[in-house]
């Protein structure tokens, strides 16, 4: 399983830091293992998330490696320059992108294609 964590997140790193650098505002959407991954990535090229997101009575915590974690349906995230990273692996994948279509999200990039 860490195995296919640091093949993916190593064959998605010039997309994933381009698509972070193209944004103002960056989420990570999931706070999972895969979320967790991710910010360590992103904290070793001096890159910075606003903060995790989850979808509505999945809020366990208010912090998760020092960044704050925000249900999304307490969030406009419709401002231009927000981008939202969703980290999930395939099988809950579907829920979350309903979801982020739901609240009229249409900018963000999914890790697992």
């Amino acid at each position: 399983d860490n195995l296919r964590q640091f093949y993916v997140l190593s064959v998605q790193k010039g997309r994933i830091l381009s698509y972070f650098k193209n944004h103002e505002t960056v989420f990570l959407y999931g706070a999972g293992k895969y979320g967790k991954a991710l910010l360590k990535l992103l904290r070793e090229e001096g890159l910075e998330p606003a903060g995790f997101l989850v979808t509505e009575g999945n809020k366990k915590q208010n912090f998760i490696e020092g960044l704050q974690v925000f249900e999304i349906s307490d969030m406009d995230l419709k401002r231009v320059g927000i981008g939202i990273i969703v980290t999930v692996y395939y099988h809950l994948q579907e829920e979350m992108i309903h979801k982020l279509k739901e609240c009229e999200i249409c900018d963000f990039m999914i890790l697992f294609e």
